[in-house]
């Protein structure tokens, strides 16, 4: 009993304390539970509040719902899978999911256990660093065009520079 009871604690202890949203919801889409750090991510106070929430509620594009049910049906789990959610105060952000299903003896989803992790500011800089890169190869190609045009300038002025000296003499 002493020893089912020091495994439950360490189990509660890492979902409490983990860094990332972990919950568990049915297969209809009911908040079964979920830790202070998915509160946190989705803006609510209590459990009891997002308990009061279904699923698809939380997303911000409702394809991404049926994108998580198909990719339970095709290869049982997600992983890394993307998804647009929504904050009680509607912001959006981009989450990393990773999930499995809870089947019972039949074989049938019952339930959804899942973490899911703030992809919000890495997309914003990924954002950022593909427009560098752009802006960096079309400086690099304007340069290009720049020289080129300075070569033809070069070589034109120099021919007239020539017919001007044979006019002048």
């Amino acid at each position: 009993e002493a020893t089912l009871r020091e495994s439950e604690e360490r189990y509660r202890t890492l979902f409490e304390d983990s860094m990332d949203a972990v919950f568990i919801s049915t297969h209809e889409g009911r908040i079964v539970d979920i830790n202070p750090a998915g509160l946190s991510m989705f803006g609510y106070e209590t459990k009891e509040d997002f308990r009061s929430l279904d699923a698809g509620q939380l997303h911000f594009d409702p394809a991404d719902r049926d994108l998580f049910r198909k990719s339970f049906e095709t290869d049982g789990f997600v992983k890394d899978l993307e998804l647009k959610v929504k904050r009680k105060d509607g912001e959006r952000l981009i989450v990393s999911m990773t999930a499995t299903a809870v089947r019972d003896r039949q074989g049938d989803i019952t339930a959804f256990r899942g973490i899911m992790r703030d992809m919000t500011g890495h997309k914003k800089l990924e954002q950022q660093l593909l427009h560098s890169q752009k802006m960096d190869a079309v400086g690099q190609l304007t340069g290009g065009i720049a020289h080129d045009f300075n070569n033809i300038l070069t070589g034109i002025i120099g021919y007239s520079s020539v017919l001007l000296m044979k006019e002048g003499q």
